[in-house]
């Protein structure tokens, strides 16, 4: 309204909002991925564990084992030893299949990834029963149950052949949740120290302003804003000058100035 008094000021809004509640989604969003990269990891280590094993053995009559095979299709022989993920290099194990007593008997030597090098290509797993590495690739055209040696001059305690399906792709995908739930987490709290200060900046910014005029323990007002005992209050304005009449009313009476009392002369006898 022209003339009137000013709308009063809205509440001003602490800052980092923002920051904060992306801080939030993101570190619920890393949680959920954590959950699903847990699951996956759990799963491929089930799988692990359900492998079909063959003992590594120099003994080959005694050593025959029975492998079944479900389904045709791409297979592993990975190499397990307690430690195995660590080393660098692996031994060279002969593994033969072959099916019934008198079926062909089919070497398995490809090594995992073909790689045209002859190195491996990487694929560990660990399990709380099993650790293993991926040591040969093969495939299985004719399911059923086969007959399977694993031969080595002098086999290490405990090492044995497992054989199984790829677990590479389970392994990929909890790796990838697992690290994009990390990396999120990381975010969320960077966002989270940000908004925090942010934050208690604004608030402070805001307890300096609270601290104005007829705050309690504000700055005093300015020399005049309010009238003194035995001044006569100005809206809006300043006190008038020294000696300042005010103008008489149209066509009013009109008082006579005043000079101050003075007492009559002694008369003269």
């Amino acid at each position: 309204m022209p003339g009137g008094f000013p709308p009063p000021a809205q509440p001003a809004k602490l800052r980092g909002r923002t920051p904060l509640r992306l801080a939030i989604i993101f570190f619920v969003v890393s949680i959920v991925l954590f959950v699903i990269g847990g699951i996956s990891t759990s799963k491929s280590d089930d799988k692990a564990n359900k492998f079909q094993r063959i003992n590594i053995t120099a003994d080959v009559p005694s050593q025959l084992q029975t492998i079944t095979f479900s389904k045709a299709g791409g297979y592993i022989a990975y190499y397990e030893k307690p430690g195995s993920n660590d080393d660098k290099s692996f031994p060279r194990v002969d593994v033969e299949i072959r099916k019934g007593p008198n079926g062909e008997i089919t070497k398995i030597d490809t090594p995992y990834g073909h790689l045209s090098n002859g190195k491996i290509k990487t694929l560990t797993y660990k399990t709380s029963k099993h650790e293993g590495v991926a040591l040969y690739q093969f495939h299985i055209s004719d399911p059923g149950t086969y007959q399977a040696i694993a031969l080595y001059d002098t086999p290490a305690a405990g090492s044995d052949i497992a054989i199984g399906t790829s677990i590479g792709k389970d392994t990929a995908v909890s790796a990838t949740f697992i690290l994009i739930g990390l990396l999120l987490f990381v975010a969320a709290i960077v966002l989270l120290i940000i908004g925090l200060v942010k934050r208690s900046r604004s608030k402070k910014e805001l307890a300096a302003v609270s601290q104005g005029y007829g705050a309690p323990g504000g700055y005093p007002p300015p020399p005049g804003a309010y009238p003194q005992p035995g001044q006569v209050a100005q809206s809006f304005g300043t006190p008038p000058p020294t000696g300042y009449q005010p103008p008489p009313p149209p066509g009013g009476y009109q008082p006579p100035p005043t000079t101050g009392y003075e007492p009559p002369d002694n008369p003269t006898n």
